[in-house]
């Protein structure tokens, strides 16, 4: 494990450097025709205020996390083309050596309001305003994302997360429901681990194939792995 520089912040007195949004927000958004969150998927596990708290502050890195598709003919379920997607620049680095992946291009990276920061240590998370995003890649793409959100429950005194992907071909199943008319193809759920023990489960949908069309995109399969922490 990666070691971090000791650190003190002031904060926002509720453990980050920002104010969390609220569930009631989310569920009831004071503007709905211009909701910013409008297209996130809201998870269904809950969090202690630590356990968001050590994610956010101490999250360093992810391994063996992915997911996979693939474009199947519809006549004979024939594999056609498959994509996986990394989240560890290793594992990227060893699956595409052809691509020259650069640590800019997959991981953990942290938006503060200056620009964006990957895998930065966690001293220097004070400035973020709480836009993270995990970026996968695979073969064809160097930019595939995930956009969590630490949202907190004051009713229930929990946290949970609400999540969009990028992409309304393979991505969050809000993103492609809203390209789609509300229609999608297939579905999955990806597991992204926020402790050692407990995840977040992300609904996961294809585009749905074309009317009349020869083919359509199936997820083929997901892998949860492990979170990578800093230590002091």
């Amino acid at each position: 494990m990666p070691t971090a520089t000791p650190f003190t912040a002031l904060g926002r007195g509720n453990g980050f450097p920002f104010c969390c949004l609220t569930i009631d927000i989310i569920n009831n958004p004071p503007d709905p025709s211009n909701d910013p969150y409008r297209l996130y998927d809201l998870c269904p596990e809950t969090f202690t205020l630590g356990e968001v708290m050590n994610w956010y502050w101490n999250v360093s890195d992810y391994t063996s996390t992915g997911w996979s598709y693939g474009t199947f003919r519809i006549s004979n379920n024939e594999l056609l083309n498959h994509y996986t997607y990394y989240l560890n620049l290793d594992e990227a680095r060893a699956a595409f050596p052809q691509l020259n992946i650069d640590e800019d291009h997959v991981g953990v990276e942290y938006q503060p309001n200056f620009g964006v920061i990957r895998d930065t240590e966690p001293y220097k998370r004070v400035c973020s305003d709480g836009r993270i995003r995990l970026r996968f890649v695979t073969r064809f793409a160097l930019g595939w994302y995930l956009y969590p959100v630490i949202v907190y429950d004051e009713s229930n005194n929990n946290y949970r997360f609400i999540i969009k992907g990028s992409s309304a071909v393979v991505g969050t199943r809000k993103v492609v429901e809203d390209s789609w008319s509300g229609r999608v193809g297939d579905t999955t759920t990806l597991s992204i681990p926020i402790t050692t023990s407990k995840n977040i489960s992300i609904p996961m949908a294809t585009r749905p194939p074309a009317t009349g069309g020869s083919t359509e995109l199936r997820f083929i399969g997901t892998t949860t792995g492990s979170l990578v922490s800093y230590t002091y």
